[in-house]
């Protein structure tokens, strides 16, 4: 009987570490990633407001006087550069530091761009047709504005 018992709860560890392995499939790093905008968002704290001011060519809106801008985050070694493809003069360089691990997909950076300073969020979206893609949030703040800035790897 022990026998029995032994090898259906062995059977059940290694279907559910096969299960776990399946959902880190995605390397979740902020690193190693070709990240584009999708949509950029100012927000004012004090007054409750908040706009689109960016966004990519894909992301659709109603105010189609938001800018289009074809934007990338490059990671590495703890040192992000955020770049505008289309005016190269406009590049921002910063830090992150890993502070948090969430489960199997979900990763937390504190970052630090210019005299803005917040969190990124790695993590990836489940569509309904079962697909994935890895996403990253990038929230940053300076006195009571806040930028939030959605990306999605290309990779």
């Amino acid at each position: 009987m022990r026998k029995i018992v032994f090898s259906i709860v062995a059977t059940i560890i290694l279907i559910l570490s096969c299960e776990l392995c399946a959902c880190t499939s995605f390397d979740i790093t902020i690193e190693n990633t070709n990240w584009h905008l999708q949509v950029a968002i100012r927000a004012d704290i004090e007054n409750q407001e908040s706009q689109v001011i960016a966004r990519n060519d894909e992301w659709v809106v109603e105010d189609t006087l938001i800018p289009i801008v074809d934007v990338i985050l490059v990671a590495n070694d703890e040192i992000i550069t955020i770049t505008d493809n289309a005016d190269t003069n406009k590049s921002f360089i910063g830090t992150y530091k890993k502070v948090d691990v969430i489960g199997v997909e979900t990763v937390v950076y504190k970052v630090t761009v210019n005299d803005l300073s917040g969190n990124a969020t790695v993590s990836t979206t489940k569509y309904n047709d079962g697909s994935k893609i890895k996403t990253l949030i990038l929230t940053l703040l300076k006195e009571d504005i806040q930028y939030t800035l959605n990306f999605i790897s290309k990779n």
